[in-house]
């Protein structure tokens, strides 16, 4: 008998190759998803603006560019440091000077990023977004001030879908080539209370099949927060906050997503990098035998043949300082 409701993967037509440049934007789960990507030796960027979680700031800093974004009225003093409200909290300076400077450094490399990217993997955490009072501007993050600066709002999925739409229309200007992947993150936002982080899902969703629907071409969608919900649907396969998916949970969805976007020799390459990855994390007894010796040049030798068909330099220039420890 079968006591659970599996979620099988549906083959897309696109297929994510290690040639291929990957943008991965928007919650913690787009860290999640490009840490994967990165550690199979894929080319990929990982939420350059931080993590963030509703679909306003994530639209607004991929389209952005200008330095009146970056106006002293979004820049918020505490403890020392100088933040932004469209950005996290780990984007952060000393004075407002070095902030702007970070700041326009890193949109600079986003257009870069994103005028060669093939896919852009866009992860919505929430509908829900907190406007300040004085100008009506969404903040991507609040960095702790005070409640009675902000407004929060629940955003429609009409209101989703134009966004994006004004995201479609940037990037078939700067990249017409470029495909979107877009999901939902399994975290749920507690804060809003379970009933309302369900209507915030619902509307992530609705918006989410309304895009895709629109623009089959464009935009696709992996179902994530599906998986976490309804495929593994056990709090085992939560951390102890009971939010966050555990790492065995997160191992399975890139299962999924592997299957989803990846063609059968894509899969072979990247079984073959986690070998080569295990063997480097392997601590011998005797790190200065002759048997340990022969067993990293051996593995040099295997991933000296890996490297024609897909870069791993990194993993080579690891093996070859162990050789010489």
């Amino acid at each position: 008998m079968v006591f659970r409701t599996i979620l099988q993967s549906k083959k897309s037509s696109w297929e994510i190759s290690h040639e291929d440049f990957v943008l991965s934007i928007g919650s913690c789960f787009a860290d999640c998803i490009s840490t994967k990507l990165s550690e199979n030796e894929f080319k990929v960027s990982g939420n350059p603006f931080g993590i963030i979680y509703n679909p306003l700031n994530i639209v607004n800093n991929l389209i952005e560019s200008d330095k009146e974004y970056l106006t002293c009225k979004n820049h918020v003093y505490r403890n020392g440091k100088f933040y932004h409200y469209n950005f996290h909290s780990e984007i952060n300076a000393n004075t407002e000077v070095e902030l702007e400077t970070q700041i326009n450094l890193i949109f600079l490399n986003k257009e870069e990023q994103l005028k060669r990217a093939h896919y852009l993997i866009i992860t919505l955490g929430t509908a829900f977004v907190y406007f300040l009072k004085d100008s009506e501007i969404p903040v991507a993050n609040c960095h702790k001030m005070p409640s009675q600066l902000f407004i929060k709002k629940m955003l429609s999925p009409e209101e989703i879908v134009v966004a994006f739409e004004r995201l479609l229309k940037h990037l078939n200007n700067i990249n017409p080539k470029i495909k979107i992947i877009l999901s939902i993150s399994p975290v749920r936002h507690l804060k809003d209370t379970l009933e309302l982080n369900t209507v915030s899902k619902s509307i992530l969703r609705l918006a989410s099949w309304q895009l895709t629907d629109k623009y089959p071409d464009k935009i696709t969608y992996f179902p994530a927060f599906e998986i976490m919900m309804d495929d593994l649907r056990d709090y085992r396969f939560f951390k102890e906050d009971m939010i966050h998916p555990t790492p065995q949970a997160e191992n399975y969805i890139w299962e999924r997503f592997s299957e989803t976007f990846f063609s059968k020799n894509t899969i072979e390459l990247n079984k073959e990098i986690s070998e080569l990855r295990a063997s480097i994390s392997h601590k011998p007894f005797h790190p200065q035998s002759p048997e340990y010796n022969t067993f990293l040049v051996k593995t040099i030798e295997k991933a000296k043949k890996l490297n024609d068909k897909v870069s791993v330099k990194g993993i080579l220039e690891k093996l070859a300082l162990k050789l010489e420890l």
